[in-house]
């Protein structure tokens, strides 16, 4: 499924493949959107030729991660995704 929530309990939040996305445009900024505090980042990346084979790897910091990405490109791997991971 994708799109808006269809019974618009919750505005400003959609879906798609599992991913729920909350649209900052839609939040009223004295109500906010509290995720946490950042714990870290995530990275994802992907086999060049076959995309069914993919890695994903963590650390507190990003330096680390461009680091790897570097190696995963040294062997045929791309770039899918940064993120930042948010806890408690």
């Amino acid at each position: 499924m994708y799109g808006e929530n269809p019974d618009n309990s919750t505005p400003g939040v959609s879906y798609s493949g599992g991913e729920v996305r909350m649209s900052q445009s839609r939040v009223k900024p004295w109500e906010g959107f509290h995720q946490g505090t950042p714990v870290g980042y995530r990275m994802i990346v992907s086999k060049t030729d076959d995309h069914r084979f993919g890695a994903e790897c963590s650390a507190k910091e990003m330096e680390p991660l461009l680091t790897l990405l570097r190696q995963f490109e040294g062997i045929g791997y791309h770039f899918v995704r940064l993120e930042r991971v948010y806890g408690g």
